[in-house]
């Protein structure tokens, strides 16, 4: 809960937080439901679109912004020229680029389009968050880790034992909240993660916390979109 929200919930190491990893899609239902009910309200008392910047503010309040940061430093290190060097070095730079700037002016106005045509509805921002949690878990159990940040940590001491289960529960929990387009939307989003690991794989040789964080964004963003799309 303290590495995927903003709720104060005590102190624990990296390391035994990493273990419990494999509870990230219920941490997501947690925080789809709660921003879903949110968004639902909002969408009753005010002009709709300004419901739907309402509700990406209240995402973002609940989540923080460290993985819309990865995403940005994602986008900088894939977009520079030259060797996975150059890639990485501009991928863990402080400073924003320009690609950073462009990844984000497009995600966040799509994330304003999403929940402007999800009109509050709370099963669609529950999937969609579920999914994209599911999808970090499957980038740490594929992806082969490099670098000595966060990411590492989580990578090295996650318990693979419980992704299965983990798994599992996603895809019921999805089923059961919007029947087969919460399966389709999951598998969309869990593609997504997979084509992000494999570019940073090739594009930095390893996968990081950036690559979580632009995991996570993007692939809450596709999976809102696809229902948007089958409804």
């Amino acid at each position: 809960m303290s590495f995927l929200t903003t709720i104060p919930t005590g102190s624990m190491s990296v390391g035994d937080a990493a273990k419990k990893s494999y509870l990230f899609p219920v941490i997501g239902l947690f925080i789809g439901l709660v921003v879903g009910l949110i968004s639902f309200v909002l969408f009753q008392y005010l002009n709709p679109a300004l419901a739907a910047v309402f509700t990406l503010f209240a995402l973002y309040q609940i989540t923080g912004i460290n993985h819309i940061d990865g995403l940005t430093d994602f986008a900088d290190g894939v977009y520079t020229l030259g060797g996975k060097e150059g890639k990485i070095k501009a991928m863990k730079d402080t400073q924003m680029g320009v690609a950073g700037v462009l990844m984000l002016f497009f995600i966040l106005a799509l994330y304003l389009f999403g929940f402007y045509q999800a009109v509050g509805n709370i099963l669609f921002i529950a999937v969609a968050e579920i999914s994209a949690k599911t999808s970090m878990l499957l980038v740490m159990f594929l992806g082969k880790p490099g670098g000595d940040g966060m990411g590492r940590m989580f990578m090295k001491n996650l318990n693979r034992k419980m992704f299965l289960p983990s798994l599992l529960f996603s895809f019921v929990v999805c089923f059961y909240l919007t029947n087969y387009s919460g399966l389709i939307a999951l598998m969309v989003g869990l593609s997504t993660s997979i084509a992000i690991t494999l570019i940073a794989h090739r594009n930095f040789g390893y996968v990081n916390g950036d690559i979580f964080g632009a995991v996570n964004e993007i692939s809450r963003l596709v999976v809102l979109l696809t229902l948007i799309s089958l409804k």
